[in-house]
């Protein structure tokens, strides 16, 4: 309740009150930049997440509901509170769900930041050369002619130097994000999640082998098995993940490959 009356009267307050509180706070420029952060984030966020907020996932329920049939009666439950298997299998499934969120928005957040570079140099590239021709064209005397006479049409090697230096920050920061792996671990957390799942919806509905009376031993097992599959994937991943060294970097650059 607190949190919304403080964004209520945030709201209420003008923006140039705003912006005088938080330079005085955090400094003119620093408020600037936290400000302008938080915008592309949000408008990041709506762009990508806008349609997950309008449906309802229904998921949620397949553990419940596998919860209400592993723990059938109050005798199942008192035991629950000790059972290794329950406890390891809870914890399992909630921190993969976690990670596998986490990972995903990890995810896109990292490549979003990669090409900011770009498309920041691009927004004021192009906003200088509207501007320069709008000004030009103005002291023609919005004459057509006189304007493309009098045009400067010569090469900006300083717009050229900040391009080049923003598409070298963005393949640096695609190569960082590389190293970090974070829509393969998105990945790897989503196929246990997705497993994991299948497993409790078959164990519900009695299907295939959770349909005779030994129906939680082997669920047991499938579980088992699919926390040993999904570990030896996390460290055939971290066998295979890539060192941030900038010798290798600058090979990547020039174009050089490791035989």
């Amino acid at each position: 309740m607190n949190r919304r009356k403080i964004r209520n009267r945030n709201r209420q307050k003008s923006l140039w009150e705003r912006i005088k509180e938080g330079s005085l706070k955090y400094g003119f420029l620093r408020y600037i930049c936290q400000r302008f952060w938080h915008f592309l984030k949000s408008g990041w966020c709506l762009f990508i997440f806008c349609d997950e907020k309008k449906l309802k996932n229904p998921k949620k329920k397949i553990y419940q509901e596998w919860e209400k049939k592993w723990l059938s009666d109050e005798t199942e439950k008192e035991k629950a509170k000790d059972d290794l298997f329950f406890l390891l299998f809870k914890y399992d499934y909630e921190f993969t769900c976690m990670k596998a969120k986490q990972n995903r928005n990890k995810n896109f957040y990292m490549k979003f930041i990669c090409i900011l570079p770009f498309i920041l140099m691009t927004i004021l590239y192009l906003g200088g050369v509207i501007a320069y021709n709008v000004n030009a064209y103005i002291q023609a005397g919005k004459n057509y002619t006189t304007f493309l006479k009098n045009a400067n049409w010569s090469f900006s090697i300083y717009g050229t130097v900040f391009y080049v230096i923003a598409v070298l920050v963005t393949y640096i920061a695609s190569k960082w994000l590389d190293v970090k792996q974070y829509q393969e671990t998105w990945s790897r957390h989503y196929e246990h999640e997705y497993v994991v799942e299948m497993e409790m919806f078959k164990y519900i509905y009695y299907r295939g082998e959770y349909h005779f009376d030994d129906r939680k031993q082997k669920f047991v097992q499938n579980i088992i098995k699919t926390w040993d599959d999904n570990q030896k994937k996390f460290l055939e991943n971290m066998k295979n993940e890539k060192d941030m060294k900038m010798d290798s970097m600058l090979s990547h650059i020039k174009g050089e490959t490791e035989e």
